[in-house]
């Protein structure tokens, strides 16, 4: 998993007003669920963003005064109209223990299907897995190489070592649909 280093700055007020003054002033609050308790500081928004609007999956590396804490992405919270980053919550975590987390599926090879003619339709973008964050890839590669005409590839037959899917086995991430011309010229 990709590490990436964030400066904070630690909240002496809790609650709506300062939350409001904070994002006023160009910063987003946020919380770190540990095992110490609860952790309140704010981040300034263009770093919010960057952690945020990507496709990677990142170990925060968050530096708070004199402490720094490993953590990942727990939820972001947007504006309903305005869609900017109103809060965000943050999971610390160590390197012992296991963790629940979305990773990035990317699709490897051309398909035999799409080669024939077919359309490859990716139905996942990203699958929930459990394992500890310091062994977790950076993503999740699937080889579909061998998919054919009006097949899918199901989680089951991604090939995985170190951690756990905790998807439904049986969902299809990919597949091959035949497009209507192949459809009529296979039925003259």
């Amino acid at each position: 998993m990709k590490s990436i280093e964030v400066q904070g700055e630690l909240r002496s007020n809790v609650g709506k007003v300062s939350a409001k003054a904070a994002r006023k002033n160009g910063k987003v609050p946020a919380v770190i669920y540990s095992a110490e308790g609860p952790i309140h500081f704010e981040l300034p928004i263009l770093t919010a963003q960057k952690l945020v609007r990507t496709q990677d999956v990142y170990l925060v590396q968050l530096q708070l005064g004199d402490k720094q804490y490993s953590c990942v992405i727990r939820e972001v919270q947007y504006h309903s109209v305005y869609d900017y980053i109103l809060h965000m919550d943050f999971l610390a975590v160590n390197d012992e223990k296991a963790i629940i987390i979305e990773l990035p599926l990317k699709l490897v090879g051309t398909a035999k299907g799409v080669l024939a003619g077919g359309v490859l339709v990716q139905k996942m973008r990203k699958l929930k897995v459990r394992g500890v964050p310091t062994k977790l890839p950076e993503f999740i590669s699937a080889d579909i190489s061998e998919l054919e005409l009006g097949k899918s590839l199901k989680i089951k037959e991604i090939k995985l070592e170190g951690f756990d899917i905790m998807n439904n086995k049986d969902i299809p991430v990919a597949s091959v649909t035949i497009p209507r011309s192949l459809r009529v010229q296979q039925g003259k």
